[in-house]
């Protein structure tokens, strides 16, 4: 793998409601999510992920826990997203080839 990826979950409860609702809202949630999916991949620079080409990446989870959703849901998921990723910082490690005493391939 040369490129790390984002993975975006929406966390919304459905509302109850009116016949046909859930479906309308699953539906939404679900163009949201595709949404937020896309979005993202447009913030992160795949190939930054990368910590050792063909050997390791980061793979990046940002969840999304919606408590009230009483407006525009879109731009309030957006933005949060756009501040977590902004503050999210990757630590520095260095990847042992396994060629060396002691060194066992792995990500440090």
């Amino acid at each position: 793998p040369g490129e790390g990826r984002v993975v975006i979950s929406l966390d919304q409860p459905l509302a109850g409601g009116e016949r046909g609702g859930q479906a309308r809202q699953e539906r939404e949630q679900s163009a949201l999510s595709e949404l937020l999916q896309r979005s993202a991949a447009g913030m992160v620079a795949a190939a930054s992920l990368c910590i050792e080409e063909e050997k390791a990446v980061w793979e990046c989870r940002c969840t999304l826990h919606v408590l009230e959703a009483d407006g525009n849901l879109t731009d309030a998921c957006l933005l949060a997203m756009l501040v977590a990723l902004s503050d999210t910082a990757l630590p520095a490690v260095r990847f042992s080839t396994g060629e060396g005493e002691g060194e066992d391939g792995t990500a440090r």
